[in-house]
């Protein structure tokens, strides 16, 4: 049986620009973080999670529900639906059985917990390009000035640029998935989000 379950805290910020999915009847979990400032990055957010979702209903194919929102939102930046420059990342999960399938747009993130925690996602970032460019060593990622800049994102980029990826898996037994934004991962980083999932 799949146990999907999800929080969202606005953290320090004045508002909350994260939008939540735990949906057990698709199997899907998701985490969309709005950009753009306030109401921006909140319409983005939730119309991303809205749209993959309803797509979802319809079809199991998990990248174009994600190539979906990202048009969804650049149309509604141009029709008053939002604001111009809104954007939002997100991860998502979608499960059937123990077999999973994730894919993500910026620096929200899927961990895999076996006891250890690993990182199954690769931020579109400033810094993972520097990283993977052999400029930047990881252990210096987090005090890089630019540590939050990300190079895509859903509504701000061009369509044939967007770099859309998927992975699949299958859960072994005790194991779990865990998807953030970058509000959890700057905050407690990886050893911290290892111990509270040990407890």
């Amino acid at each position: 049986m799949i146990r999907i379950v999800g929080k969202s805290h606005q953290g320090k910020r004045e508002h909350n620009e994260d939008f939540v999915i735990a949906d057990e009847s698709l199997g899907l979990a998701l985490v969309a973080d709005g950009m753009g400032g306030r109401s921006a990055g909140e319409v983005a957010s939730k119309l991303a999670a809205a749209v993959i979702q309803e797509h979802l209903r319809q079809s199991d194919n998990l990248l174009d529900a994600i190539l979906a929102a990202h048009r969804e939102i650049i149309a509604a930046a141009n029709d008053g639906r939002g604001k111009p420059g809104m954007a939002t990342t997100v991860a998502a999960v979608k499960m059937q059985s123990s077999s999973y399938m994730i894919s993500w747009v910026g620096d929200s993130r899927v961990y895999l917990w076996n006891g250890e925690l690993l990182q199954l996602t690769r931020d579109h970032s400033y810094v993972q390009a520097l990283i993977a460019q052999g400029k930047l060593a990881m252990e210096d990622a987090d005090q890089n000035a630019r540590r939050n800049l990300v190079t895509q994102a859903l509504g701000i980029e061009e369509l044939k640029s967007l770099d859309v990826k998927v992975i699949k898996g299958e859960l072994g037994g005790g194991e779990r998935l865990l998807i953030c934004s970058d509000g959890l991962n700057d905050e407690l980083g990886n050893i911290g989000i290892a111990k509270i999932l040990s407890e």
